[in-house]
Order: structure tokens, then sequence, then C-alpha cells
């Protein structure tokens, strides 16, 4: 026996592995099985217990055997081939393994597996070489495991299964499986994961979202949810019938794509403050419906914890504007001419002062009155003169726009408020006033009657007498340059 060397008697062994092998096994301590040569040529199944000893301060393989009854010829091959040609080769892949890596034959059988497999079933070292995919994953067939080898020669797959331990409780295994070729043998490497927590999270989380879903609509008002630049992400069937839509129909198009153009400025101006500054706030805007009617929404919007949505809260308030518009104009419209009055002008000018201090949402201030209005009244008496302010009302009225509003504040002063606008088109906007008055105004026949008009833009520290002097003073200005013209501050 002396003089003899492993590869005499154990023909799986390399020359170029061996020492490698031994000083692994000094290392780590393993049993495994093998086929040994005997002297007669014959070979023996023997199951071979390896581990390093110390003797006079040197180090050595000590290796017990015992000979036990043929497994499979197929199966002692190819564990063999895992176990000793390739050892060297695959043992750093399943040691750093994160998952549970299971090597298999295409019978199912259990060839090499990973520390993290081991723990994921519970077996110890000597149960987990005589197991095979049927011991773990109790619902799956023969058949069916044929099926997983056929799809696995097109190409890797992901599946997940129920896996059971050796206690019997059970985890769900998240498994990527393709198949490899370690010498000329096709096997099948599993990698598995147990994603029963992950499973658990997303069912809970499921759970709470068919809650809030619930929640959501049955809700009296409307809710949505809005991305950071206005585009639906969710709607709620309140919301939905509001607008007159489906909610396949919103989703996914802007908010403003249902809002009317001229309350768009003011609106994009309120969302950009709430993504800015988080702030919550309150506002009211004009949405066109599917039928083409114009809705009155009153929306509450403030940005979500995750800082990535908006989340608006809206009820209609058409009916109660509509209502409330029959007492706003008994109290706010001058009679005569039906255009806004003094009171209205006050609470105008304060608001769009608001809105600018706040929002930066600059407007403009046009003044104007009648030039000559004492000799109307003087040559053709006060009835003519109401006459001529009814019909100048009317003219100006119907040549605004919606979210512009025009006050008849004095005898024969008004003024207008225009949203959104420079002081450049606040002057087209008067020059425009100007030429119809002087064209169109034919109240007395045979003469001509013309506005002069002071214009002016809102700066940072107005208040509500600084902005009215500035244009007032531009209208004193054109009566001084001749009348019937138009001056702006500068």
């Amino acid at each position: 026996m002396l003089g003899l060397n492993v590869v005499d008697w154990d023909p799986f062994a390399l020359h170029t592995q061996l020492s490698s092998l031994i000083l692994d096994l000094i290392d780590n301590p393993e049993i495994f099985t093998s086929k040994h040569l005997k002297k007669d040529g014959s070979l023996i199944d023997v199951e071979i217990n390896a581990k390093g000893v110390v003797i006079d301060n040197k180090r050595y393989l000590f290796a017990s055997q015992r000979t036990i009854k043929a497994r499979n010829t197929t199966q002692v091959d190819l564990a063999n081939k895992l176990l000793v040609r390739e050892k060297a080769k695959y043992k750093t892949i399943l040691e750093l393994a994160s998952d549970g890596v299971f090597i298999m034959d295409f019978e199912g059988r259990l060839l090499e597996y990973s520390k993290k497999a081991q723990d994921l079933l519970g077996y110890s070292d000597s149960e987990m070489v005589d197991l095979s995919v049927f011991d773990w994953d109790k619902n799956i067939t023969k058949e069916e495991y044929a099926q997983i080898i056929l799809a696995l020669k097109k190409g890797p797959i992901e599946i997940e299964r129920i896996h059971t331990r050796k206690d019997g409780s059970k985890y769900i295994a998240f498994i990527t499986a393709n198949i490899i070729n370690i010498k000329d043998q096709e096997l099948l490497y599993a990698s598995a994961r147990d994603i029963t927590q992950q499973k658990e999270s997303q069912r809970i989380i499921i759970e709470q979202n068919e809650q809030l879903e619930a929640i959501f609509q049955t809700a009296l008002g409307g809710i949505s949810l809005l991305s950071l630049d206005g585009k639906y992400e969710f709607v709620n069937n309140k919301y939905c019938e509001m607008l007159e839509y489906s909610s396949k129909e919103i989703l996914d198009k802007s908010t403003f794509d249902f809002t009317d153009k001229e309350y768009l400025a003011e609106y994009k101006h309120v969302l950009k403050e709430v993504t800015e500054k988080s702030i919550y706030e309150d506002f009211e805007r004009v949405c066109i419906t599917k039928s083409g009617k114009l809705k009155r929404l009153r929306s509450s919007i403030a940005l979500m914890p995750n800082n990535r949505q908006l989340l608006m809260t809206t009820v209609d308030n058409t009916d109660l504007f509509n209502a409330m518009s029959i007492i706003r104009k008994q109290t706010y419209t001058d009679d005569l001419t039906k255009l806004d009055n003094k009171r209205s002008y006050n609470n105008h000018i304060k608001e769009n002062l608001r809105l600018y201090e706040r929002y930066e949402m600059p407007f403009s201030m046009i003044i104007f009155d009648i030039d000559f209005f004492k000799k109307v009244n003087d040559n053709y008496g006060h009835l003519v003169g109401d006459k001529v302010l009814k019909e100048l009302g009317s003219l100006v009225s119907s040549n605004i726009r919606g979210t512009d509003t025009a006050f008849r504040i004095g005898g024969e002063e008004f003024a207008l408020i225009l949203k959104n606008t420079s002081l450049n088109n606040a002057v087209i906007v008067a020059e425009k006033l100007r030429t119809i008055v002087e064209q169109d105004l034919d109240t007395i026949k045979g003469q001509t009657i013309t506005i002069s008009l002071g214009v002016t833009q809102v700066i940072i520290g107005d208040t509500t007498d600084s902005i009215y002097t500035r244009a007032d003073t531009c209208l004193y200005t054109a009566k001084k340059h001749g009348r019937n013209c138009v001056i702006a501050s500068d």
C-alpha cells in the first residue's frame, strides 16, 4: 500500500486539482461518496469522511472510508464529477451565493447545494445527499418537472414555488433556473430565494390599497392624484362624474386639458407654488365638461409626503356660484351700466394684490372716463347722458376677456382690472377700447364721443391707493395731451 497515490484507487481524482482538493478538505472536513478502484479492477461505492489532523506540528489529511450499497450509477458519477472534478470551480460560487443554490440532474436528484440552500430546507449534510426536488417541492409531479426541463432548454426561467422544510413549515420560493453544462453533462441550476415575507407585505399593501380605493370611490367629493407636472394618475368616481368623462379618458391627460383657458395662468401659478413651497392651497377654477358645459370647481391641493404627487380634493361649486351670482349681482352691480360697482372694485383690487404678493401673478389696471361728459349732460340732458353711460358699459363688457373685470367707480369714471396682463398688453387693450368707443358709441347722432385712458401695472409694494393713483395720474396726463388718447405709466 505504501507508495500508492490517491489517483491509483480514485480514478475520478485529477492530478491538477488534487493538491487544492486535499488542502480544502484539511481546512473543511466533509463526508462524501465516491467510487474506488480495487486491485482486481472492480469498482466499489464508498463513503469517505475526510478531515485535517495535526501530528507533531504537521498537518495531514485523515480519511476513513466505508463500503456502501451501490447507488444509481449515473447519480454517483455525476455527483463525483461535481464533488471532485468541478469542486474547485463551483465551491466558491456556492459559498458566495446569497440565495439558495440547488444543482440537480434531469431526474430531480440533488447533486450539489449551497449553505444557504441547506439553511432554507433545514436538513443536515448527510440528509441533503439523498434528497430530490420532490422532497421539498411536494406539489410538483414528474411530468411538471419534465416540462420545466423542456422550458429550460429554450432559455432561463423564473418561477414561484412552495417549498417544504424538514420540520414541515413552508416558504414561498422565487426561483431563477437555467441549464448548465459540466463536462458534457447537462444539469439544472436553480437559485432560490425565500420571498414569504415579501409576499405578505405585498398582500398587506394590496389590501390597504383596496380599502383606500373603496374610501376614495365612495367619497362625496372628487379626489384626484396628479404628477408634479399636472398629469392625472388617479381619479375617483365623483371626479369623473363632475367632468362627465370616464377614468380611462382622464388618466394620463393633464389637468390643464380640462381647464378653461382663461383660468389656466392662475391655475398653473397655484400648482407651481404648491410644488415648490410645499404649501396647502384652496383655489377655484372653471373646467369644461365632456358635453361642453362650464363647471366652477372649488379645490384644495397639497403635496403628498412622497414629494412626487399632488393630492387634490374637489367640490362642484357651480350651483352655489350661480345662486350667489344673483345675490352678488344685486350687491356688486351698477344698476345703470350693468358693470361691477365701486364696492366690487374694492374687493377685486384687494384680491388681485393678494395674489400678486403670494404668487407673483401680474395684473394691470386701466382708468378711463368720457371726454367732455358734462357738456353731454348740459346740452342733451341727463337721460341722454345715462344712455351714453349705459351703451359705453355694454361696449366695454363685450370687448374684454372673461377673466377681466370692468367697473363703474364714479359718475363717468370707469376702471378695468386685467389679470395676468403685462403693461404692454394692457396698453393694447386700452387702445382697442378707445378706438371702439370712438367708432361705435353713436348714442348722439352726429356727435363723436371719446374716452381718455390711463394705464399701469402692479409693482412690488403697491397698495390699493398707490396703484389707483398711478393710473389716475396717467388719465390726467391723457386729458392734458388733448384727450382721446392712452397714457401708460413708466
